[in-house]
């Protein structure tokens, strides 16, 4: 027997559970690509996943058509259980972005008269670095981050 009864409601409630589990889980697989391809930009990260999505989405359809229907079922069983398993073994806690070396130089003091670093929390382009924006990093250059 099916796990939900075969009906409109049942179809219903599939694809709200799917749709949900897949609304809150899109944004953390962005966010795992982009910190495993790191140093690459999260751009072509994105670009990656969404590639890998239409590819994978191109053969499903290709196969709908050639394989009887209760196999996509257990297709897409397994292609989740080898996603989980491929996470759970494979990717390991590293943390790479030099956000903490960022954060202390963001919360020194800057003096007062320091032309170079009002500049900067201006906004302002300086000769020998360009100006980043955006949270902490506001008012700091790249040639005023270290990164090691």
């Amino acid at each position: 027997a099916p796990p939900l009864p075969r009906s409109q409601a049942g179809l219903l409630l599939s694809l709200v559970v799917a749709g949900f589990a897949q609304g809150l889980t899109t944004p953390l697989v962005y966010e795992l690509a982009a910190e495993l391809l790191y140093p690459v930009k999260e751009g072509m990260s994105a670009g990656i996943l969404v590639l890998l999505l239409n590819a994978s989405c191109a053969l499903l359809i290709v196969g709908n058509d050639l394989l009887p229907p209760d196999a996509m079922n257990e297709i897409m069983t397994a292609t989740a259980a080898a996603c989980f398993i491929a996470v759970g073994l494979g990717v390991r806690e590293e943390y790479r972005r030099p956000i903490d070396a960022v954060a202390k130089r963001a919360s020194r003091t800057v003096p007062a008269g320091d032309a170079r670093h009002e500049a900067a929390a201006a906004g302002e382009e300086e000769p020998g670095g360009e100006a980043l924006s955006g949270g902490a990093l506001s008012g700091l250059t790249h040639d005023t981050v270290a990164f090691s």
